[in-house]
């Protein structure tokens, strides 16, 4: 939780980036690309930086001990103990003999071998080791856990990445909405019915809009300050109050934000439950947190790695199908997204509190 309070942090200075950079008033013809280089154009490159830098950066960071360990690898996991005993200001040389692995992580060799003789199938070698890392997640053991972790962050990627897409575009809508009708009242997606029939021209073509409403930069750093604010509480309390609790309390709570804010004319108020409802996402990070809870060492790498995947596959479904649904049935994506996230509040009760290889507590 405390790297997700440090991206949160990160995350509140986009709102700030995006103010000083996208509602500027100049452009660049670019001749030879056929394009007009705007200031939105230069935002994306500014928010690619900062992963570009962090991309480098893990050349110089070292493979997590405990994963070495659990790879078989003792000495290299002695080696970067060592190192991290440095890093962290040890004078003295830190002298380790031996690691004795945990209960819970079962010792594996997971090495990709990469001596090939001239007959070697590197595709079949290379997918036959994929699968032998990923097939003990679908086994009878861990079936059921993975299947519901899976779910639950697949829905929530289609909401805080899938949705989220759309969030300028709704604030902007319902920030225009109240600045030329101050005091008139309507649901939030009739607003943004009729911000979209604004844009039309007599001609038939669409008004591009490359600013935006104050209001809408103002929103999004609400929203992130919340974020922060959230993983901040939620890291004090998780080991106090328990992971599935907290998900199933966050995700019920939020959702609910989310379908109320559909209905609410008011659309002051709506447009906060919308800020509310997209802090669903702090429930990925709880559901990562339960993800290592579940699964032995050498496989919570892989176990993220697969929840996440299903994730991102989610975002790319969710951004698709919310654009498709906004222009005439906007209503349906609060609809679906929030019911969905219901059936994953109550499947995350199904979770167990610990991994299925953990022994019982007074167990021999």
């Amino acid at each position: 939780m405390g790297s997700a309070f440090i991206f949160a942090i990160g995350a509140m200075i986009l709102p700030m980036i995006a103010f000083l950079v996208i509602n500027q008033d100049w452009a660049v013809s670019l001749t030879f690309l056929g394009i007009d280089y705007k200031p939105w154009r230069l935002f994306i490159i500014v928010c690619g930086i900062p992963g570009f830098l962090c991309g480098l950066s893990l050349y110089i960071l070292p493979e997590s001990p405990k994963f070495l360990l659990a790879s078989g690898d003792e000495s290299k996991a002695i080696e970067v103990l060592r190192k991290m005993h440095r890093w962290n200001g040890g004078k003295e040389e830190l002298i380790i003999t031996h690691i004795l692995p945990e209960d819970d992580s079962a010792i594996t060799t997971m090495k990709f071998n990469n001596n090939f003789d001239s007959n070697s199938n590197f595709a079949r070698i290379f997918l036959q080791t994929m699968w032998n890392q990923t097939a003990p997640l679908f086994q009878r053991k861990y079936l059921r856990i993975t299947m519901i972790i899976c779910h639950i962050q697949f829905w929530l990627f289609v909401v805080t990445n899938g949705l989220y897409m759309w969030f300028p575009h709704i604030m902007n809508s319902v920030a225009t909405y109240m600045q030329e009708h101050p005091g008139e009242h309507k649901q939030i997606c009739e607003i943004v019915y009729e911000h979209q029939e604004g844009l039309y021209k007599t001609d038939g073509t669409i008004e591009c809009i490359n600013k935006l409403e104050n209001s809408t930069y103002y929103y999004s750093f609400i929203m992130e300050i919340l974020y922060a604010s959230s993983f901040a509480f939620i890291g004090f309390i998780i080991n106090r109050v328990g992971k599935i609790l907290i998900l199933f309390t966050t995700i019920i709570f939020f959702t609910s934000c989310g379908i109320v804010a559909v209905f609410i004319v008011d659309p002051a108020i709506a447009a906060y439950l919308y800020v509310l409802y997209f802090l669903v996402g702090v429930a990925i990070y709880v559901l990562s947190a339960v993800t290592v809870d579940l699964y032995p060492t050498h496989l919570r790498a892989m176990a993220g790695c697969i929840s996440l995947m299903v994730g991102r596959l989610g975002s790319v479904i969710g951004a698709n199908i919310a654009g498709a649904l906004m222009g005439h049935y906007c209503e349906w994506n609060f609809y679906i997204c929030c019911g969905a996230m219901y059936v994953c509040a109550f499947l995350a009760l199904l979770l167990p509190r610990k991994s299925p290889e953990l022994p019982v507590k007074g167990e021999s």
